[in-house]
């Protein structure tokens, strides 16, 4: 998944995270509401509801470290790939 490379030394604000989520989202081929089914789904109980990714997405939430792990997990990127980077 080289596309999904997202310098996050780069990401100092809201709006830039968010820009960032709905680009790996898109690379994914995610809609905001089929990424909150498919953490509904998923096993971890990490509450990702499809307003609390809207807000994020928005540059007007800060995720959770639970919910960024849980979202590059959806996205199909693991924790230790993004360490990485």
């Amino acid at each position: 998944m080289a596309d999904n490379v997202v310098d996050s030394s780069t990401i100092t604000t809201l709006a830039e995270l968010g820009d960032a989520w709905a680009r790996l989202m898109e690379e994914a081929g995610l809609s905001q509401r089929r990424l909150a089914e498919k953490a509904a789904t998923a096993v971890g109980g990490v509450s990702m509801s499809r307003p609390i990714i809207s807000e994020i997405v928005n540059g007007r939430r800060l995720p959770t470290h639970d919910q960024q792990i849980r979202f590059l997990d959806l996205v199909g990127l693991t924790d230790a790939d993004e360490l990485e980077r």
